[in-house]
C-alpha cells in the first residue's frame, strides 16, 4: 500500500513483513521522498493490533496517519472479526456485541474535517450481512453510524468502497451505489450505474472527480468500469467498457490522473494490469507490470505503483513518480 502526505510531500509505503521473525505478518511503515529516496529507518515502525490482522487502508496528512485495519480474534470460542480505525494516536474498535458475528472494514476516505469508513456487519444472526458506514471526526469520535439492509435488491450485503461528492456520501454495494447525507448519515437513494442484465455484482472501487464518480468492478473473469454523476446518470459497464482475462482478476484500485483521466490497477493472468481510462470511461491504453499491482497513487502528474515483484518469492516493489505509461 502506498500513500502521499500532501503537507510534508513524503510518501509512505506499507507492506507485509513475512521474513522478519520479530514482526512477522505485520505491515511495516517505510517512508520515502517523491524522487524515490529511501528514508526508512533501520527498524521501521509497524501496524499491529493482534496476531491475525492486516492493513486495509491508509492515509497520511501532515504526518498524522489514519489507518483502517481488520482483526480476527483467535482467543474467542468463535473467531469473530472486527475493525480498528486509527486516527493519529486514537483508536476506535468497531465490533458487534455478539461474539459469533463478523465485522469487516473495507475502505476509508479521509476528508478535511472527517473520516468515512465502510464495510459490513452481521446483524442478529450469522450470514445476515448489512452494509455499514461510519463517520468520525479526525480524532475518531463517532458522528454517525448507519446500517443498510440489501434485502429486496440485487446488492451484496457490504459496502466495498466510499467516496464523498458534495453533500453526499456514496457507497459501493454493486450493482448499486447507495447514497447518504454527508451531515446526518440519512439514507437518500440508490442508483445502478452500470444497468446491466444480469446485474453487475462484485466488490467495486470508487474514486470521485469534480462531478463524477468513477468506478471499477470485477465479476468473474471480467473487469468492468464506468462513471456516474447526479446530472448524467451512469455510463459504462457494458459495451466496450470492460476487459476480460483468462483468469479472474484479483485486487483492485482506482485513482484519478490528470485532465479527467483515471487509472485502474489489478492482477490477472499472473501479471499486474494497468488500465488508463479517459474522461468518458473510454479505454486509452493497457500495460502489464511484474507479478501484481496492489495499489496506485497519482501525485503531481506522476503515477506511483506497488505490488509483488515475482510470484515465486516474497519480494515487493514500489515505482515512485513514474511518467505516465
Amino acid at each position: 500500500m502506498i500513500t502521499h502526505d500532501p503537507v510534508t510531500n513524503e510518501h509512505l509505503w506499507a507492506l507485509q513483513d513475512d521474513i522478519n521473525t520479530l514482526n512477522a505478518n505485520d505491515e511495516v511503515k517505510l517512508p520515502f521522498l517523491p524522487d524515490g529516496s529511501d528514508v526508512a529507518p533501520a527498524y521501521p515502525d509497524r501496524f499491529n493490533v493482534g496476531s491475525l490482522d492486516h492493513l486495509v487502508d491508509l492515509t497520511v496528512i501532515d504526518s498524522v496517519p489514519y489507518a483502517l485495519m481488520a482483526h480476527q480474534n483467535i482467543g474467542g470460542v468463535v473467531q469473530d472479526q472486527y475493525w480498528h480505525l486509527f486516527a493519529g494516536v486514537e483508536e476506535l474498535i468497531i465490533q458487534s456485541p455478539e461474539e459469533d458475528l463478523l465485522d469487516v472494514g473495507l475502505d476509508m476516505q479521509v476528508e478535511a474535517d472527517a473520516i468515512y469508513v465502510c464495510g459490513s456487519s452481521m446483524v442478529g444472526t450469522a450470514n445476515n450481512d448489512r452494509g455499514r458506514s461510519i463517520k468520525t471526526d479526525l480524532q475518531g469520535n463517532v458522528l454517525w453510524d448507519v446500517l443498510w439492509d440489501p434485502v429486496g435488491t440485487d446488492a451484496l450485503g457490504r459496502f466495498s468502497s466510499v467516496v464523498v461528492l458534495g453533500d453526499t456520501v456514496v457507497m459501493a454495494a454493486f450493482p448499486l451505489l447507495v447514497l447518504f447525507d454527508r451531515n446526518t448519515g440519512t439514507f437518500i437513494d440508490t442508483e445502478d450505474p452500470a444497468a446491466l442484465t444480469p446485474p453487475l455484482q462484485g466488490d467495486a472501487r470508487l474514486v470521485a472527480g469534480s462531478d463524477r464518480i468513477h468506478w471499477a468492478c470485477i465479476q468473474g473473469n471480467t473487469l468492468h468500469f464506468g462513471y456516474w454523476s447526479f446530472t448524467e446518470g451512469g455510463t459504462g459497464g457494458g459495451g466496450g467498457f470492460f476487459q476480460t482475462y483468462a483468469t479472474p482478476p484479483a485486487g483492485l484500485d482506482v485513482v484519478l490522473g490528470e485532465n479527467g483521466e483515471w487509472w485502474i490497477g489489478t492482477t490477472a493472468e499472473g501479471q499486474g494490469r494497468l488500465l488508463r481510462v479517459g474522461t468518458d470511461a473510454d479505454l486509452l491504453s493497457t500495460s502489464t507490470l511484474y507479478a501484481s499491482i496492489t495499489d496506485l497513487d497519482f501525485v503531481n502528474g506522476k503515477l506511483s505503483i506497488t505490488g509483488k515483484l515475482d510470484a515465486t518469492n516474497p519480494t515487493s516493489y514500489v515505482l515512485v513518480g513514474t511518467p505516465q505509461p
